[in-house]
């Protein structure tokens, strides 16, 4: 039961996580109007603005679940032991910010 609680809990911090990044991502693109820019030839506008196809819509659900699954995954695998509150805080930072970097680096760079 601990470790489901764990999973739990984990997976709630990353559904935080993916919360937290779509603020920052709108400030960056309220800063940074080039970032938020689609290439030529490219849909851009939103999800409404797009055709539905199964790219996108397979784009959607990976953005929006694979964080939480992640996460959840990530509590299963240190509520194995008894971790310190140092070193959970340690992977829940590591975490975060390695979401937060990827999904920059995914969805403003590479617009993936």
């Amino acid at each position: 039961m601990r470790r489901v609680a764990w999973s739990l809990g984990f997976g709630v911090i990353g559904c935080v996580s993916l919360i937290a990044w779509a603020a920052i991502d709108t400030h960056l693109c309220g800063v940074f109007a080039k970032l938020c820019t689609p290439r030529t030839g490219e849909c851009g506008g939103g999800l409404d603005a797009c055709p539905a196809t199964a790219h996108t819509v397979a784009d959607l659900v990976i953005y929006l679940l694979l964080p939480p699954i992640v996460f959840c995954v990530l509590g299963y695998a240190i509520s194995k032991g008894r971790p310190k509150a140092s070193t959970v805080a340690r992977y829940i930072l590591i975490a975060v910010s390695l979401h937060w970097f990827l999904a920059f680096l995914g969805v403003r760079l590479f617009h993936v």
